[in-house]
């Protein structure tokens, strides 16, 4: 091939590469204009692919990773957990944190992380859960340690004598009042994947927050 043909074939080359990115970009164009990004609030998590507003058409988003705006809260649909108020979404890391609203049918969420499967079809634990303890106490106590042992979660029993706590796997039993006997070991609770650099969680958010991760491809 002499020269000429090179350079003809290069031009036609880089011409076809230039049109593919055309039309990428035009079908990019047309997807965001159809399916642009929302916020249910100034401050809350973007919603976007593979997630889609109830409102936008079903091709803007993956099956089952619907999400709706009630006034100023993000609202998942969990099939064990019901609605629950959606905090933060890492889409780099393909992680959601949600935690379940207050509702009749729920009034004991910790119950529900205790004694059910949360993972669905799109939706599952991530393998770094917490393993914990479900410890039981005569009296009531605020721990030391916090972030090592959560509670009390008093809803577990209808006996006002009785307070119930998860200790983690670090927890030191020192911290514990020796009138608290371990009920349940091995419970795997899933964490909350905060912002450490910026926001540290809540005891609350740690006892009835969900982190669920997307099941399959990356976002």
């Amino acid at each position: 091939m002499d020269f000429s043909k090179f350079l003809v074939t290069l031009l036609l080359v880089c011409l076809l590469t230039y049109e593919s990115y055309v039309e990428a970009a035009s079908v990019d164009q047309d997807f965001l204009r159809t399916c642009p990004s929302h916020r249910c609030n100034k401050h809350g998590p973007e919603i976007r692919f593979p997630f889609r507003l109830s409102t936008d058409p079903p091709s803007c988003g993956a099956q089952g990773m619907q999400l709706s705006c009630s006034g100023d809260d993000t609202i998942l649909d969990h099939h064990v957990l019901g609605s629950c108020r959606v905090t933060e979404i890492y889409y780099r890391h393909r992680v959601i944190n949600v935690i379940p609203l207050a509702e009749p049918s729920m009034q004991c969420p910790v119950q529900k992380l205790i004694s059910t499967n949360l993972a669905t079809d799109v939706y599952k634990q991530p393998q770094s859960s917490q393993v914990t303890t479900l410890v039981r106490c005569s009296r009531g106590f605020t721990p030391v340690d916090q972030y090592s042992i959560v509670g009390p979660a008093s809803c577990l029993s209808n006996n006002t004598r009785q307070f119930w706590y998860l200790a983690s796997a670090s927890a030191y039993m020192s911290d514990l009042p020796r009138d608290c006997m371990a009920i349940s070991k091995g419970i795997s609770i899933p964490f909350t994947m905060a912002d450490s650099f910026h926001r540290t969680p809540s005891p609350e958010q740690r006892i009835v927050g969900v982190t669920v991760r997307r099941e399959g491809g990356g976002y």
